[in-house]
């Protein structure tokens, strides 16, 4: 054995009789007392010196004299309590109930170690009889709320976390959990009300700002939301949830170079709790819609390296692809996004559209119709079936499936000219001319192309409607 070796083997040795010899002396000055009143006040002040675990032996001691007596479990389980040795506190509370002890300590400690060991339901009755004991333990409350809470029972979480907040009015982060049980609910005004108290109680708190930002978006009222995301920047300028929030929020109004900017620095912070697809995906979509195609095909390739699995992503690249005039690349993914989701309404309605080209109409009109089930009022797909319908010398179900595209888009131009035609190949010569007006007043451009058959119309229309 190595002379390094032989130190180390030494010094545990002698640690090891250290232990042995103090464990020894408590046990034994537990022995030495006869009156167990002064073992048990002896067990409390070494407790109460927060030396817990030199305290449990004397309480051991006590409890061997004094069986009946609940504080010497009660003790010893506060002292296993505080030394996180929950199992052990577990038995010790059991002991106490099992010898007369009901106290709410008892109950509300239990429920802590039960909620360690994640022993829920446990938990949640010993709260619960904590509260009855006291109905005024604001914490026995507070704790079976978030319980409820994190269990997704919204409604008891509501109920518990209201009556602490009745009891606790300067409590921020009580009302900003009661506002989020609200939130889950789709109670946005009480989850207004709820952010509003917390922020009332701390106004230097960024998160309790997007919460109220999120309240109030999904109330739809944009002008708050807007204050709020940016009176949370304004705590903390990288506050990258109320950078995230503030990205959907401009995704909404089409504003998708402030989307960019603020995804971008989302990104860079990176927070562990927001899905990285999803960021990479949202900011494609983003540069998609600026024609910043490249970038578009960076994020979403990106995306599809942490989750090749995702059928949007799919969906999303084959759309710049197409947006590039590049068929080739485009079809592949389309092909990939029906593949993993056979029930994609934007998959079903490209993949039909490249039917439609290549003059496969049976198969065209089966997975435009079946997009269309599943997304009733899209544009585009409406507008295909039209051109469908059309190409087939089907005018009325052309007429129809533009018409109702139209309903969802007024100012879509090529939705204006193919009606047009469709009119007029059925001898409606002045509900034709009128769509081929509207569409050269939404693109004069149309102006070369449409005039001739916008003359032909009106010189007709006297004469046949």
């Amino acid at each position: 054995m190595s002379f390094v070796k032989n130190i180390v083997l030494q010094k545990v040795v002698l640690y090891l009789f250290l232990i042995t010899v103090i464990t020894g002396k408590i046990y034994s000055q537990t022995e030495e007392v006869e009156d167990p009143e002064i073992l048990f006040e002896q067990a409390t002040d070494t407790y109460e010196q927060k030396k817990y675990a030199e305290s449990i032996p004397i309480f051991t001691g006590y409890i061997e004299k004094v069986p009946e007596n609940p504080k010497g479990y009660l003790g010893r389980a506060n002292a296993n309590y505080n030394l996180n040795n929950f199992d052990e506190a577990i038995k010790d509370y059991d002991k106490a109930e099992m010898t007369g002890y009901s106290g709410k300590e008892l109950y509300f400690k239990r429920a802590k170690s039960f909620i360690k060991n994640k022993n829920y339901n446990d938990a949640l009755r010993d709260m619960q009889k904590a509260a009855e004991l006291d109905n005024e333990f604001t914490e026995a409350y507070i704790e079976a709320g978030n319980i409820y809470y994190f269990l997704g029972d919204d409604k008891n979480a509501i109920e518990y976390l209201k009556i602490a907040a009745e009891l606790d009015q300067k409590n921020a982060p009580l009302f900003e959990k009661l506002a989020k049980a609200y939130m889950r609910t789709k109670s946005y005004k009480d989850a207004v009300n709820n952010f509003s108290k917390a922020v009332d109680i701390d106004s230097t708190n960024a998160s309790y700002y997007n919460g109220l930002g999120l309240a109030y978006y999904y109330s739809q009222d944009t002008i708050n939301s807007l204050a709020s995301f940016n009176k949370s920047l304004i705590i903390d300028s990288n506050y990258p949830y109320a950078m995230y929030n503030l990205a959907k929020y401009y995704s909404d109004i089409n504003d998708n170079e402030l989307v960019v900017n603020y995804m971008s620095k989302v990104i860079e912070i990176d927070p562990p709790d927001l899905n990285d697809v999803d960021m990479l995906k949202q900011r494609g979509i983003a540069y998609e819609k600026i024609k910043n195609y490249n970038m578009a095909l960076k994020d979403f390739e990106l995306a599809l390296k942490l989750n090749d699995e995702d059928a949007e992503l799919y969906l999303n690249r084959g759309s710049v692809y197409m947006d590039m005039g590049n068929d080739t690349l485009a079809r592949p993914d389309f092909d990939k996004t029906l593949a993993i989701d056979s029930s994609n309404a934007r998959g079903l309605m490209f993949v039909g559209s490249y039917a439609y080209k290549d003059g496969k109409y049976e198969q065209a009109e089966y997975l435009l119709r079946k997009s269309l089930q599943l997304n009733k009022k899209d544009t585009l797909t409406l507008y295909y079936l039209g051109n469908l319908f059309f190409d087939m010398q089907k005018y009325n179900d052309a007429i129809n499936y533009l018409s109702k595209a139209l309903e969802a888009n007024p100012n879509f131009k090529q939705v204006l000219v193919k009606r047009g035609s469709s009119y007029y190949n059925l001898g409606f010569y002045r509900q034709a001319a009128a769509d081929w007006e509207n569409a050269i007043k939404h693109d004069p451009s149309l102006m070369g192309e449409i005039k001739p058959l916008l003359n032909d119309a009106q010189s007709k229309a006297g004469s046949k409607f």
